[in-house]
């Protein structure tokens, strides 16, 4: 029987990975020959004095899924010599022996396939082991080795296979031969709460690429070899026809001067993008290669010398500025004015030869975006080339200038050098500053506003910045140069989509190549004549590639450094989506009233000693950006960047990031959290802690008063609470929490989700403590409860460190905490650092601290209260204890530096005592994005910042491959985020108000879903059958993760969902089809297509139903004021 045959299992993440997914036990029974499986079943039957054993065995059968990465796999009992089962003697061939034979087999059948892999990528069970001849040495404790291997950490898996009762019962059933091929062949999951596993066996799944992209990687590539085959094959079939006397030598140039590059360029085996620079490195296609607009953000502004340069265009360093840096007539004339002539003649031919290299460095084989070297094949965004910096590439044309790169290409030697010594030219003659100054002129604050308080006064419109750039390149770059008005329309729309794109959209050369054509552009050609007016396939691929490499040039080469050297481009605190512009001169002023009161109340100048010891030999620190709000500016601090330090031989090496310092102590803590609740006492963990809080808040009064007694809420927030922490009562806190005589245990993990997952692969790092060592998945789960559908890898990489340690190292962080701004160096003077992995961990144990000490007057039975780090909410039936707490609230506690902001306080009832503070006018009450009902203690969601903000600002648009794809797992994860069990459950709120969360939470979502399809344009290629079926996928998944919800809720059992099926899809289908139906024509062929499902008998029932119809239209009333 072969594996194909055996009833498959479905997991949603293995079956990701793997087209075949079977149970342990149905894999043996297939892969056994028939006589010897009910000679294992009746072993495991049996029953006698190893009852537990054969429990567990049964459990390994049932519970354990073996994955096929082959899903024509076929029995093996060819490959035995016996031709069936292998009985072993337990005393001659142990366990323990097993397993080692079985790591041999992998580390050879490894190193021949990848010879140069490390162990750990190669299996699972190879992680922690290391080659004999790396020069590494084995940790403490750890002696047992193998041939050729050599053990640097203990593998739980290892040790699981080689110790676990049932593994070696079922050696002994199996027999040695099946056991090897089971533990070599297959990948094996162990079966964990939650549906989760552990990878037990198998190449690690972090490295393993999905089956669907597997699928769409070999459809792509098999089409376009099939286009390319078909176009070559036209070619050389179609007849040549006759050219007219004035084409003659144009055409025979184009034939002479593509010989060479027609033989490298044959369609059939070579692709349009295949690099040229050596085996070492695979094509990227331009679908692959994005351009970089990260770099046009948070421009670093000098006063002086950038105010200079942002008046030249291109900053200084430019390579059209540095060929251009020193004046011909600096040298002495010589008499012979012929030789005048021709050295200027000779020194422009030597800057744009220069120039030419940095526009075609495929051309001239340097490193380029095109090319991906194979050991740089990352997955992390700023390792992709597009994302280096480009600007100087002097020391790789030193080395290549002894090459044949350094040559110019036959094609560029005559046209190429004629277009770059015109846009030398060209470039010296404008007047950025005049342009500058007529586009975008600077911007004054209201009367009465300082540049500090109107710094959104001061933004440039960002169609101002698109006259700018085009005027720019208009000038530079104009119409001649780029072939047609075409070409020139097809690159201005590629920059208003560049200057207009949101703060996280990012656009693929694919998308900004449509419309371009690369036989307009004659300098590209090889005719050295008149411009012919047909080519053969491989004169016109090879334009294709420098079009795509010209292109790219202007874009991350000539129009991002334009904006970035005469704009500060950031987000805002109101819209952290939409891109706004501040010109550099203006964001200085914006900012020096920010920059000043910072260095003066925060910080303290450190000494001019100090700060030249720093500039010598940098350390690690913070640097701070601003970020515009309505009102000034907020401090946003960066402790996640790495230092560089330039070694005395040259090298660079960079320093580890305060984040990465800090990750260590950062999981003791969270282990002390977990393990001592009482630290945290209110204070909320997530959104997620609010539901269970409120919950059982809610039953206590049922049961007590029989209804819902008349409630007073109190919300405060504390003022500047991380800068007005006391460093000496945090470091009290941290003597409590912990401990400095224990070891604490790290261990590295990967958890793997289903791709439509927001964040489907994560790589982290969980605490022990060494005294209560637990399995590293079991510690996991233990934490994270709510985990489901994951699986999980151990990294096999594990370091201890003393609890004193990690103390030493939370005391340097808070007592020497360095801050640099501009060229200084500073040192905090009050409260802990913002932004870093502990800081908000540490503002939550200090605030229960306080808590504990001053807040015990709170009775349990009558009060409910929560903490967001610190915003508190107080939720009571007595007023008396509401008044005092908001009194003791507004005094503050002077030990810990605390007291309330006033503005920010809201309060239910109207205080006894003259208290300043907000009072809530209605019977609704806003706390953390929600709205409490004070009279229900029904819990909805916040629209009132909606109001303020267009639909389109909310989000980014990823411009892929598979639009509709992309479009439907965007959907998906966006109605995730309203999809909580604390909106959804109707035994805490009322089944109205659930109705109204549910369809709130699509009607915003098909509000931004107009503006997604509108940016891509999508409808407009005809795929209003692909937007259908994303939608109604998005839907169904969104009801199907809410039933999982309720079923896996903290809460249990009480938590329930009385909203039908029928009824959750009805909701969405309406929404949507109400939205579209108020944005107009765009959406005409949607609208029908949906209002007949909405008429499908099946939702017959559920239109009958009058509350839902009032539970909607009262949403709307709310929801028709959000502007999309």
């Amino acid at each position: 029987m072969s594996a194909t045959s055996c009833p498959s299992v479905y997991h949603p993440t293995i079956s990701e990975y793997y087209p075949l997914v079977l149970r342990l036990g149905d894999y043996l029974r297939c892969i056994l020959c028939p006589a010897d499986w009910p000679l294992v079943e009746s072993h495991v039957g049996e029953s006698g004095r190893d009852d537990a054993v054969q429990r567990d065995l049964q459990g390994l059968l049932s519970g354990v899924l073996v994955a096929l990465a082959e899903p024509q796999a076929a029995s093996i009992k060819d490959a035995w010599p016996t031709g069936g089962m292998a009985r072993v003697d337990l005393q001659l061939q142990t366990q323990v022996d097993l397993v080692d034979l079985v790591l041999l087999k992998l580390f050879k059948r490894g190193t021949q396939r990848k010879p140069m892999a490390r162990l750990s990528d190669i299996d699972v069970l190879l992680k922690g082991w290391v080659r004999s001849g790396e020069g590494k040495t084995p940790h403490a404790g750890i002696s047992r080795d193998l041939p050729g291997l050599l053990r640097q950490h203990r593998n739980g898996c290892e040790r699981l296979l080689k110790s676990d009762g049932a593994w070696k019962a079922l050696h002994q059933r199996i027999g040695t031969d099946v056991m090897i091929h089971l533990l070599t062949e297959p990948s094996i999951f162990i079966p964990q709460p939650n549906n989760c596993y552990l990878q037990l066996r198998g190449p690690p799944m972090d490295g393993l690429r999905t089956l669907a992209r597997i699928e769409q990687e070999a459809r792509t590539a098999a089409t376009l070899q099939r286009k390319r085959c078909m176009k070559f094959e036209a070619q050389r079939a179609r007849k040549r026809r006759k050219m007219s006397a004035g084409h003659a030598d144009g055409m025979e140039a184009v034939a002479h001067g593509s010989d060479e590059e027609t033989a490298q360029m044959m369609p059939c085996r070579h692709s349009l993008g295949s690099s040229i620079a050596g085996g070492g490195e695979r094509a990227r296609s331009p679908i692959d290669v994005t351009v970089p607009r990260m770099k046009m953000f948070y421009a670093r502004h000098r006063l002086g010398k950038q105010q200079m340069s942002m008046f030249r265009g291109v900053p200084d360093k430019h390579i059209l500025n540095v060929v251009n840096s020193t004046p011909r007539s600096a040298l002495p004339a010589p008499a012979d004015p012929s030789y005048t002539s021709l050295s200027s003649r000779y020194d422009a031919h030597q800057e744009a030869r220069t120039l030419l290299r940095y526009v075609f460095p495929r051309e001239h084989k340097l490193e380029n975006v095109w090319s991906l070297p194979k050991r740089e094949d990352r997955f992390v965004k700023a390792m992709l080339p597009e994302y280096r910096d480009w600007s100087n590439r002097e020391e790789e044309l030193l080395l290549a200038a002894t090459g044949k790169s350094a040559a110019t290409p036959k094609r560029l030697k005559k046209n190429g050098i004629e277009a770059m010594e015109g846009l030398l030219q060209r470039h010296r003659k404008v007047q950025y500053a005049r342009l500058l100054d007529m586009h975008c002129p600077r911007k004054t604050p209201p009367a009465g506003q300082s540049r500090g308080e109107g710094s959104t006064a001061c933004e440039t419109p960002p169609h101002a910045v698109i006259r700018y750039t085009r005027a720019v390149l208009n000038e530079v770059m104009p119409e001649s140069f780029w072939g047609s008005k075409r070409n020139m329309h097809v690159i201005h729309v590629g920059i208003k989509k560049l200057i207009l794109g949101k703060r996280y959209e990012s656009f693929s050369m694919h998308h900004l190549l449509q419309g371009i054509s690369a036989d307009e552009v004659a300098w590209l050609s090889a005719s050295t004549g008149h411009f012919p007016v047909r080519v053969n396939v491989s004169e016109h691929v090879k334009r294709r590639r420098l079009a795509e490499e010209l292109l790219f040039w202007l874009y991350d080469g000539f129009v991002i450094p334009l904006i970035r050297n005469a704009f500060y481009v950031t987000e805002t605190g109101t819209t952290r989506n939409k891109t706004v512009y501040f010109r550099l001169d203006d964001w200085a002023d914006v900012c020096k009233p920010v920059l000043r009161s910072l260095r003066h109340d925060n910080l303290r100048k450190l000494s001019q000693g100090r700060q030249n010891a720093l500039k010598q030999a940098p350390q690690p620190h913070t640097v701070h950006r601003l970020l515009p709000k309505a009102k000034g500016l907020r401090p946003i601090a960066n402790l996640g960047k790495r230092t560089k330090l330039v070694q005395p031989d040259g090298n660079i090496k960079w320093l580890p990031s305060v984040n990465q310092m800090l990750e260590s102590s950062h999981e003791a803590l969270n282990l002390a959290k977990l393990a001592h609740p009482d630290l945290m006492r209110s204070a909320l963990l997530g959104l997620g802690d609010i539901h269970p809080k409120l919950k059982a808040f809610k039953q206590r009064l049922l049961q007590r008063h029989g209804k819902i007694p008349k409630l007073y809420f109190v919300k405060v927030d504390v003022k500047s609470a991380f800068d007005s922490i006391k460093l000496d009562k945090m470091f009290e806190v941290l003597d409590e929490v912990l401990n400095m005589d224990e070891y604490y245990i790290l261990h590295k993990y990967v958890r793997i989700l289903p791709s439509s997952s927001r964040k489907p692969k994560k790589y982290g790092t969980i605490a022990q403590s060494q005294q209560n060592l637990e399995p590293l998945h079991s510690r996991l789960l233990h934490s994270n409860q709510t985990m489901r559908n994951a699986v999980l890898l151990d990294q096999v990489q594990v370091t201890s460190h003393h609890g004193e340690n990690l103390w030493r190292t939370l005391h340097a962080h808070l007592r020497e905490h360095l801050v640099k701004i501009g060229t200084d160096f500073f040192k905090q003077k009050t409260g802990i650092p913002q932004g870093s992995k502990v800081s908000s961990l540490l503002c939550t144990l200090y605030y229960g601290h306080m808590e504990r000490s001053h807040l015990r007057f709170l009775k349990e039975d009558s009060s409910f209260l929560m903490r967001m780090i610190d915003d508190f909410l107080l939720v009571t039936t007595d007023l008396s204890q509401a008044q005092d707490f908001l009194q003791v609230m507004s005094t503050g506690f002077p030990d810990y530096g605390c007291q309330i902001a006033p503005e920010k306080s809201l309060t239910s009832f109207t205080p006894s005592l003259p208290i300043s503070t907000n009072i809530c006018s209605d019977s609704y009450f806003t706390y953390c994005g929600f709205v409490i009902d004070i009279n229900k203690l029904d819990i909805s969601i916040d629209l009132s910042r909606k109001f303020y903000m267009h639909s389109k600002d909310a989000f980014s648009v990823k411009y892929a491959r598979n639009s509709g794809k992309a479009f439907q797992q965007w959907l998906s994860r966006v109605l995730e985020n309203y999809n909580s069990i604390l909106l959804t459950d109707t035994s805490l709120s009322s089944t109205e108000t659930v109705i109204q969360n549910i369809y709130s939470n699509f009607t915003m979502a098909a509000m931004r879903s107009v503006s997604y399809l509108l940016d891509i344009d999508y409808l407009a290629q005809g795929n209003i059958d692909a937007v259908i079926t994303a939608i109604q996928e998005a839907i169904h998944q969104t009801c199907r993760s809410n039933r999982t919800h309720v079923k896996h809720s903290q809460t249990g059992s009480s938590t329930t969902c009385l909203i039908s099926n029928n009824t959750f899809l009805w909701l969405g289908t309406h929404a949507f089809h109400r939205v579209f139906t108020v944005k107009g024509p765009y959406f005409a062929g949607l609208v029908p297509m949906l209002g007949s499902q909405l008429d499908s008998p099946s939702f017959r029932w559920v239109r009958r139903q009058a509350h839902l119809r009032c539970a909607i239209e009262a949403a709307w009333s709310r929801l028709s004021a959000i502007p999309f």
